[in-house]
């Protein structure tokens, strides 16, 4: 079930809605009419050829008992653990899948490793039986670099576990057609490798093999799943008003109203549900943030009060029927009395999770149609990229990085920034404290901004706990919405929106000194200086695109610096809001 409360905004959207009727917009997203993005034929010609997630169940319901017998094999062998070697699409669709429909019984541990820092690894590493373990490499690309150096360190383990033998038994292959991984998955002699359909970019390939493969082996009916998602897909079909197609009129409307500044769509998602949002964060945001516009999907934050938020938001709650409440339900009442914008989905079942997938998908496209942009590109995701290899070139040369200097040094953290990220740039050089320069960073803070926290660092529970405090005191005292992320995972889905969306987002990026590093086998450099050179690409790209950026070196006690940190923040927080 699917409801609107459009607020304020009620007479924009409906004013807009009979120039997509004429366009025929639903029709024509179903056929594959690539012109509903762009009309130039260099441009629908590659929009053409990323189309294949529209009909993806229809394509892989009959292959179904392959996977069934690739997760009874599993259970056969008694293997114990599993774990996902993967970035961004690739890797976000199975961790919702864990968390929101879980691991049956009799079916392996499952973990999800999307991180290139090293305690990241050792704590997978730490918590798997290695001789029983099942890694499944999945990149659509089959040259993602994170994930074939998560690879080399396990395999070399494998390596001197077994001595060499049936070492490619232990993993299995996602990947699209021609690609390395495809060649490397032959030659180590992996126990399956899946070939996904090339017209499936990373991001809308949830129900294709890169989510339905560990769906199986977690033990989920990967055919009712597939045929939910179908549901959902005939419904959208129907031919009738487009104000009642349940995935391209939210897609109007978030489309719409991100044209007019109301850009921000927070996701509202309590309870099991919730993992859910992260999964559309990188869809909504690798999709439309390009152009210097986009819809900004902002998921996590805690419901605040009607006070605590701009005239930039819209609200979309997604809750299952069987975990509503009063509560939750009174303060969406609040927020529509206001005038906000409100979308409010209710779920049968886990299960319909499927149709999540879908609904998104279809309204994404829509998203990208009303603001005429390709939703199926990524072209700023490569600028971090091509940095990131140029200072690993120059590691692999010199030993070392290029030396920085600092704007602002205490104890054992370090400030680096331009003079973009200050309010007034001369002042910054008489700062004798933490909380001043903060304060010079966030007195830039405007009205439609967002603020976005970016840590390359292992996600623990002290650290989200302290991201999630500092999201809800940035919101309530500043007004302005909160991202948060950890490096290099953000990369792969909403580091598109940072770089190639309107430039009204700040940045605090927090490296790390790492107490421990871990080597990989083959390579010149270790997991930290890898993650190092990702999180040092991605500011170098920030500061390109005329980001306010700050980054935030700490020491190797982390946990005792981001309390030095956190201190100093809140205060400067207290003195921008007075």
């Amino acid at each position: 079930m699917i409801k609107y409360s459009l607020g304020n905004q009620q007479d924009l959207i409906l004013k807009t809605l009979p120039s997509y009727r004429k366009a025929k917009l639903i029709q024509r997203i179903m056929k594959k009419d690539a012109t509903v993005w762009k009309s130039e034929p260099a441009r629908s010609e590659a929009i053409v050829n990323r189309l294949g997630w529209l009909d993806i169940a229809d394509w892989m319901l009959p292959r179904v008992n392959e996977l069934y017998k690739l997760s009874a094999e599993v259970k056969k062998e008694k293997i114990s653990h599993v774990v996902l070697l993967g970035m961004g699409g690739s890797s976000l669709c199975p961790e919702v899948l864990s968390s929101i429909l879980g691991i049956s019984k009799g079916c392996p541990k499952f973990f999800m490793l999307d991180a290139t820092d090293p305690e990241a690894v050792k704590n997978v590493d730490s918590q798997i039986i290695l001789q029983s373990t099942l890694f499944i490499m999945s990149s659509k690309s089959g040259g993602t670099v994170e994930t074939n150096s998560q690879y080399k360190y396990f395999y070399a383990q494998l390596e001197k576990l077994k001595k060499g033998n049936d070492v490619g038994r232990h993993f299995v292959a996602i990947t699209d057609d021609g690609t390395s991984l495809q060649k490397l998955a032959t030659e180590k002699g992996f126990r399956n490798t899946f070939i996904n359909p090339s017209d499936i970019g990373g991001r809308y390939s949830a129900l294709s093999y890169f989510g339905m493969v560990p769906a199986a082996i977690m033990g989920i009916n990967v055919k009712k799943f597939l045929t939910n998602a179908n549901k959902m897909k005939e419904s959208i079909i129907k031919v009738g008003p487009i104000e009642e197609n349940q995935a391209v009129y939210p897609g109007i409307i978030l489309g719409e109203l991100a044209k007019v500044g109301v850009d921000k769509a927070t996701y509202l998602i309590p309870g099991k549900m919730s993992p859910l949002g992260y999964w559309i964060e990188q869809l909504v945001a690798e999709s439309t943030g390009k152009e210097n516009m986009g819809v900004i999907p902002v998921e996590g934050e805690s419901i605040g009060s009607v006070n605590s938020y701009g005239p930039d938001r819209a609200f979309i709650s997604i809750q299952l029927k069987s975990e509503k409440n009063k509560a939750f339900e009174n303060k969406l009442t609040s927020l529509k009395k206001a005038g906000f914008p409100v979308i409010e989905i209710i779920l049968n079942n886990e299960y319909d999770l499927a149709g999540e997938f879908y609904r998104w998908e279809i309204a994404t496209a829509a998203m990208g149609s009303v603001l005429q942009i390709d939703p199926f590109d990524q072209p700023n995701v490569q600028s971090a990229k091509d940095l990131t290899k140029k200072l690993l070139d120059n590691f692999n040369t010199k030993g070392k990085f290029p030396a920085e200097k600092p704007v602002f040094t205490s104890k054992n953290i370090s400030i680096y920034a331009d003079k973009k990220a200050f309010a007034i740039p001369s002042v910054v050089k008489k700062v004798k404290s933490l909380e001043e320069i903060l304060e010079q960073f966030l007195a830039t803070v405007q009205p439609n901004d967002y603020l976005a926290f970016l840590a390359y660092l292992a996600k623990s529970k002290p650290v989200q706990k302290k991201f999630d405090a500092w999201r809800k005191n940035v919101q309530k005292n500043l007004g302005i919405a909160t991202i948060q992320g950890y490096g290099p995972r953000y990369l792969h889905s909403i580091g598109q929106l940072y770089k190639g969306g309107q430039n009204n987002g700040l940045f605090i990026e927090f490296t790390i000194k790492d107490a421990k590093d871990l080597k990989i086998p083959g390579e010149a450099y270790t997991f930290g200086e890898l993650k190092f050179a990702q999180a040092l690409g991605d500011y170098q790209a920030l500061q390109s695109t005329g980001r306010r950026t700050l980054r935030i070196e700490l020491g190797k006690n982390y946990l005792k610096d981001l309390e030095i940190f956190e201190k100093a923040f809140l205060a400067a927080i207290t003195k921008i809001s007075q």
